[in-house]
């Protein structure tokens, strides 16, 4: 009797150890990030599930939510909310591919959209960046603005501005809301960056 309580305290000694060292293990997917450059928000790939908005509204507020960084640089500090070290912002990267959605390809029927790694390398390889940038670049991608659920998923993508490479990339998920179109979906992208410092894999 004392060999079988013996051999399942060890069972159990072994998996709380396990488990400690698979918790230990877990970090900051941009912990060896020390600084980037911000190139804003794509919505290019992504699509808006159960809003009433016509496409050129929300393509848009696109445009006025990433003006945001710029205009309201106070409450959007990425180096506050990142805790990183900010190179430079540079909204521009993306404007051209958020004024040139597809009417067609803004909005979707399917609550459950997501986009692949096709999507996410595109974008990122479309990103009108100057040559003489250098570093870790930084871009946000719209996945999913669910309107039923109240919520945006992005993909914080972390790159090589020289090459394009993605050095990391991971989701999170804002909840949206404030008042007018504009703040609703831009408070999804905050509160999506202010997940990022405490945000383990």
């Amino acid at each position: 009797m004392k060999k079988i309580v013996l051999s399942m305290l060890m069972i159990a000694a072994t998996v709380i150890s396990a488990n400690a060292q698979k918790t230990a293990k877990k970090k900051s997917p941009i912990a060896d990030i020390e600084s980037f450059s911000f190139y804003g928000i794509d919505y290019s790939q992504g699509r808006v599930f159960g809003a009433s908005d016509e496409p050129e509204k929300l393509k848009k507020v696109f445009g006025d939510i990433n003006m945001l960084f710029v205009n309201e640089a106070d409450k959007y500090d990425l180096t506050k909310l990142t805790g990183k070290k900010v190179n430079k912002t540079d909204i521009m990267a993306v404007s051209d591919a958020n004024k040139n959605i597809p009417a067609d390809n803004v909005k979707t029927l399917d609550g459950n959209f997501s986009i692949n790694d096709l999507n996410i390398t595109t974008a990122v390889h479309n990103l009108k960046i100057s040559d003489e940038d250098s570093g870790v670049g930084f871009v946000m991608i719209a996945q999913l603005l669910n309107k039923a659920t109240q919520t945006a998923n992005y993909q914080m993508v972390f790159f090589d501005v020289k090459t394009r490479n993605i050095v990391t990339r991971f989701t999170l998920t804002g909840e949206a809301g404030g008042f007018g179109l504009r703040n609703y979906w831009a408070g999804s992208a905050y509160d999506a960056l202010k997940k990022v410092k405490k945000y383990k894999q």
